[in-house]
């Protein structure tokens, strides 16, 4: 019988990554985390924008549930007096988020800084003095603005924008996203009133 020649055949060395493979890898890291600093604020802010618009509608449903149709709105007091949120507060109106849960606080705050809620002391559009209520959610942000109005304005009879330039009053029936965009850039942060009654 013949005998088969043996082969021998030597390990295969380990290998490492190429300079070509470890670049690569490292642009799409690169990509990613770019991709996530643009992205993660867009996504927060619309979050917010969203829970506050939700906040806004639940104290204009139960400011309009606490008094009756037409009614005086005196209780809250003007701007300043604090009577407002003290009122939102103890009649359990306000959103535990805008409070920390505490019903006994004087004060609502935002994801982006005070809301302060108080009467029309003047009379507005064919309404009387302390006919209507006032939300003022202070410091929204250029990033948030638009969609925090546009979620809330149908649930309002007027919003306004004091901005550096006065954007006016809307209504729902004149609300033009263009003209809140204008007025939402104009500021790093704007003042967004709410009235109802």
């Amino acid at each position: 019988m013949p005998r088969l020649p043996v082969l021998c055949v030597a390990p295969r060395s380990s290998r490492g990554f190429s300079l070509i493979e470890l670049l690569l890898v490292l642009g799409v890291l690169a990509i990613l985390l770019v991709a996530m600093f643009v992205v993660y604020p867009q996504v927060r802010s619309s979050q917010q924008a969203s829970r506050e618009a939700s906040n806004a509608i639940v104290l204009q449903a139960g400011l309009r549930s606490a008094f009756a149709p037409g009614g005086n709105y005196a209780a809250l007091g003007s701007m300043g007096s604090g009577q407002g949120e003290t009122f939102v507060n103890r009649s359990r109106i306000a959103p535990a988020s805008m409070n920390d849960g505490n019903p006994s606080a004087t004060a609502l705050q935002s994801s982006w800084g005070p809301v302060v809620v108080h009467t029309n002391i003047g009379a507005y559009a064919g309404y009387g003095p302390n006919r209507m209520f006032v939300i003022r959610f202070m410091d929204v942000p250029k990033a948030a603005c638009v969609d925090f109005i546009s979620n809330t304005i149908n649930k309002f009879d007027v919003v306004r924008l004091n901005t550096a330039s006065d954007a006016g009053y809307m209504t729902p029936e004149t609300f033009q996203v263009s003209q809140v965009v204008a007025a939402c850039n104009l500021a790093d942060t704007t003042e967004v009133v709410f009235l109802g009654h």
